[in-house]
């Protein structure tokens, strides 16, 4: 009886084994990192800094910054759902939202336009998550 228990025992903690090693593979892929372009950077890179050179928060006076940068940033700010699919694009001139500001669905159909001049808002539109407008 003991030997087969013993041979039970080593095929089961076998089983737990290849469970173990195995799981992970089977996991939902990671989408693959997006790549950015040179004037492109992610908002968890980004922080907003006052006059003094001190991080603020969103609704402080500053102006934005790449993390590290002693110049305030030019270029857009680009967000991404968990998928890798683009969700926001925001333009940035020395610091300041200027031009215009895209987000999109997760379904990919665009849900808002905002265009920005020198940090105010000029002009809005919004879509439905079909595609319809809906201002």
């Amino acid at each position: 009886m003991a030997r087969y228990h013993n041979f039970h025992m080593k095929h089961a903690l076998n089983f737990a084994l290849i469970l173990i090693v195995m799981l992970p593979a089977c996991a939902a892929p990671k989408a693959p990192e997006p790549v950015l372009a040179p004037n492109e950077a992610k908002l968890k890179d980004m922080e907003k800094r006052n006059a003094a050179g001190d991080i603020v928060g969103l609704l402080d006076e500053g102006l934005w910054y790449k993390r590290g940068d002693k110049t305030p940033f030019s270029g857009k700010v680009v967000g991404f759902y968990k998928s890798g699919q683009k969700e926001s694009l925001v333009p940035y001139t020395k610091g300041i939202l200027h031009g215009t500001e895209i987000r999109w669905y997760a379904n990919g159909k665009k849900r808002l336009e905002v265009l920005y001049n020198n940090g105010a808002a000029t002009n809005r539109k919004l879509w439905d998550a079909d595609g319809n407008p809906s201002n």
